[in-house]
């Protein structure tokens, strides 16, 4: 092979990664740029909500008497359950009435839960948000730069 040869084939080599490059640069602004939309849409124009704020499950149902409620239908299998559930509860001298009204605990139970939905929402949305536009930051340049050398040389 001769020194042409050799030039001409890393021409065409070049060429390849350039456009290669390139191509992978672009996919991945319009991946990161569909993932920001996305966010921006469902965040602020649909105001979408996350399953922790839609189904905020309280962590103190269980302090309140006869306020226990079945999380899983699985639960309801166990014996110890069936039993719990089957014999009436035990008050002293008083009956367990259903629809009073929730105690301050509870109130305050529920505000934390709400409190913490929030967080953990807009924690994600912080994470989401980082994730497309590091890959933003980073697909931009290597495609300019790439096809800016590919205009500047007229590489075919």
């Amino acid at each position: 092979m001769g020194t042409f040869d050799k030039i001409k084939k890393m021409g065409v080599l070049r060429a390849i990664y350039l456009y290669v490059v390139t191509s992978i640069s672009i996919i991945l602004v319009t991946v990161s740029t569909i993932g920001l939309l996305n966010i921006v849409i469902s965040e602020y124009i649909l105001k979408v909500k996350d399953w922790e704020q839609v189904n905020m499950v309280s962590q103190c149902d269980n302090d309140m008497p006869g306020a226990k409620m079945m999380k899983d239908a699985s639960m309801m299998n166990s014996s110890v359950m069936k039993e719990e559930f089957a014999s009436p509860p035990e008050a002293e001298g008083s009956q367990l009435k259903i629809g009073n009204p929730p105690s301050a605990g509870a109130l305050q139970c529920e505000k934390k839960a709400a409190e913490r939905a929030e967080l953990t929402h807009v924690n994600n949305l912080k994470r989401d948000l980082a994730n497309w536009l590091s890959m933003l930051i980073i697909a931009l340049p290597l495609y300019f730069y790439h096809w800016g050398v590919i205009k500047k040389e007229g590489v075919r």
